[in-house]
């Protein structure tokens, strides 16, 4: 049954009444497709913000409101059949026509501080990285589905230098003003996955950190056996993206962070959604990696598995990749008993696992 009152799921943002950035999403009311009042909601800024103001919380306080929407829902609860959408796709002859004018782009000037241009090149060429000139030097981070259909695209910019993201954020059908556009979210990077049939799965937070762990596989062969995704953001782990890898295993690698809104930090949060989708019997773990390992300087910071390894390669620390799964650990233990070797050699290339 589907919940009375849920965040909108347009692309449309508003002023968040905490830090007055225009990252927040109002609740709306799934039976009259009306929105609360416009502090009712979540700030996208989990972690630098953390307001959320839920329409229970706001029932509580304005209780004399109560009965007049339930009053209202009920009658029109009747009524109102629920209405399921399609989800709206872009052409792909857009995506082609973006996948150029890489000088322009920030983010891939970005690219070619941290590696060579041959493998920029092949990390643009597999994630599809697109270039808009909404902005200028702005970034195209196609959301492609394993169906290979475009379900649209994130445009950011970011500082070139840096590789920082700065405010603008928007959509490609947005800006295209598609009318009626129904945007359906799906995993950056999630195209790949009949690519790459073998690959474990790693879910991060941002496409940068999908794009940039790729780049260290292909570099320095660090975790060159994960197909690495993003979610786009904290909150978008839902079990309905994850439906194209019920049969695929998964490990995630959420962000640092604090708990700054009472949900628990990044690890916490993610955590309690893995234990949640393991019961839908997704083959699914969560890497303790960063939890365990990293500084409380790099915590306060908020850094990502791609942050964390960048700095090991730099104080010449390589990070060994971590696979949670008991399958694949059974089976490099029996190698490292017939070849005690093995041992050695992948603490040295970086190939083992590690047992938690």
């Amino acid at each position: 049954m589907p919940y009375k009152y849920s965040l909108d799921s347009s692309s449309k943002k508003h002023l968040c009444p905490n830090c007055e950035k225009k990252r927040f999403v109002i609740y709306k009311n799934n039976l009259t497709n009306e929105f609360l009042p416009s502090e009712v909601g979540r700030c996208d800024r989990e972690q630098s913000c953390g307001y959320h103001y839920t329409p229970m919380q706001y029932f509580d306080d304005n209780q004399h409101l109560k009965s007049n929407y339930e009053n209202r829902n009920t009658t029109l609860q009747k009524h109102i059949p629920k209405i399921i959408k399609e989800t709206s796709h872009i052409d792909f002859a857009v995506v082609k026509k973006s996948l150029k004018y890489y000088k322009l782009n920030n983010f891939v000037s970005y690219l070619n501080t941290v590696f060579k241009n041959e493998i920029v090149t092949q990390l643009c060429k597999q994630f599809k990285i697109g270039t808009s000139k909404y902005w200028n030097g702005a970034t195209v981070f196609w959301q492609i589905d394993e169906a290979n259909k475009v379900r649209s695209g994130k445009v950011m910019q970011y500082n070139k230098n840096t590789g920082k993201r700065t405010k603008n954020i928007t959509w490609v059908h947005s800006i295209l003003k598609l009318k009626d556009f129904n945007l359906k979210q799906c995993l950056y990077g999630l195209h790949q996955i009949n690519v790459f049939p073998n690959k474990l799965i790693a879910i991060v937070e941002s496409e940068k950190t999908a794009i940039i762990m790729t780049g260290l596989g292909l570099l320095h062969g660090i975790m060159k056996d994960y197909l690495w995704l993003a979610t786009g953001s904290l909150n978008m782990l839902k079990i309905e993206n994850l439906q194209a890898l019920k049969n695929r295993n998964i490990v995630l690698y959420p962000d640092l962070g604090s708990n700054i809104n009472t949900k628990g930090t990044p690890y916490e949060q993610w955590k309690q959604k893995s234990d949640l989708y393991k019961k839908e019997h997704f083959k699914i773990t969560i890497s303790k990696l960063l939890e365990h390992q990293a500084t409380n300087s790099q915590r306060q910071n908020g850094e990502d598995i791609a942050d964390f390894v960048i700095s090991e390669l730099k104080n010449k620390k390589l990070a060994k990749p971590e696979i949670q799964l008991s399958k694949e650990q059974a089976n490099f233990d029996k190698l490292v008993k017939s070849n005690p070797n093995l041992t050695k050699f992948a603490e040295i290339f970086g190939l083992g696992f590690i047992k938690n």
